[in-house]
């Protein structure tokens, strides 16, 4: 029997193991909820996903945000947050669909309304769009959106795939930092056309 001690004993070369992080990694693949059956986490981007709630915040980075965020996953997330129900109907193109969120204080309303493939989301104030983005979407809502229009006050306006992406990573940052507004309770209205 060798001793403790004695050069010719083998070492244990395997690493220790290492701690589990205190926060998860901020990837796309993180940023959105497994287990809404339509809209599975791993589809490609451009597709609507539904955020994990614990992500969006202002803690997150700018570039994990901008990466992950796109106006369809915006758009899911509000409409899966009401009820899964609000989300299938959207998703059904069967029917033309509504949603706003009334927030009178702000004399704003943040609307969703899918026109057949087309989809519209924003800030609506005093009957006017104060930002606008319009989206195409395919035979099937759950598959990939084309950017048409984004427009803002009526005075910019893009229509390059480009620019619309652009913009739209913007808002979703902007909405995340305010989701308080667009996710409680309080004040939600829904109707249909």
């Amino acid at each position: 029997m060798r001793s403790k001690h004695d050069p010719n004993r083998r070492r244990d070369t395997t690493p220790p193991p290492r701690p589990k992080p205190t926060h998860p990694p901020t990837t796309a693949s993180k940023a959105y909820l497994d287990g809404v059956p339509a809209l599975p986490a791993n589809a490609p981007p451009g597709w609507p996903h539904v955020f994990n709630y614990s992500c969006l915040d202002t803690s997150i980075s700018l570039t994990a945000q901008q990466s992950a965020g796109h106006i369809p996953d915006l758009i899911a997330t509000i409409l899966y947050k009401h009820t899964s129900c609000t989300l299938t109907g959207f998703l059904d193109l069967s029917n033309d669909f509504r949603f706003h969120i009334v927030k009178p204080s702000q004399q704003a309303n943040f609307v969703i309304a899918r026109e057949g493939r087309t989809v519209t989301c924003g800030i609506h104030k005093l009957g006017k769009w104060k930002e606008q983005h319009v989206y195409r979407v395919g035979p099937d809502a759950k598959q990939q959106w084309t950017p048409v229009l984004w427009t803002f006050r009526d005075t910019a306006r893009d229509e390059t795939e480009e620019g619309i992406l652009y913009q739209g990573r913007e808002f979703v940052l902007s909405c995340s930092q305010r989701r308080k507004w667009l996710f409680e309770e309080e004040g939600m209205v829904m109707s249909n056309f």
